[in-house]
C-alpha cells in the first residue's frame, strides 16, 4: 500500500532527510484494523496528522476523531 501513494518518495527520504519509519506506519495501520474489528461500533476514524519519525523512531497520532454508531 505504501508504494502506491503519491508521496511515497518522501517516505524514502529526500533532500537529505532520513527515511521515514515505514514499519511504524504499517504497525499503525494493522493496529487500527484490529481496533475497528474488535469494536464494530466504530463507524468513522480520522487521524490527522500521523507524525512519522525517522526509521526506528516510530510514529505518533497528533490528532484523532472517532465516530461511534448511535
Amino acid at each position: 500500500m505504501l508504494e502506491e501513494i503519491r508521496s511515497q518518495s518522501l517516505l524514502k527520504g529526500v533532500r537529505g532527510r532520513p527515511p521515514a519509519d515505514r514499519e511504524a506506519i504499517v504497525d499503525t495501520l494493522l493496529r487500527i484494523n484490529q481496533l475497528v474489528t474488535d469494536f464494530p461500533e466504530i463507524v468513522e476514524m480520522d487521524i490527522n496528522p500521523l507524525m512519522v519519525y525517522e526509521r526506528g523512531q516510530g510514529a505518533m497520532a497528533l490528532d484523532m476523531r472517532l465516530v461511534l454508531k448511535s
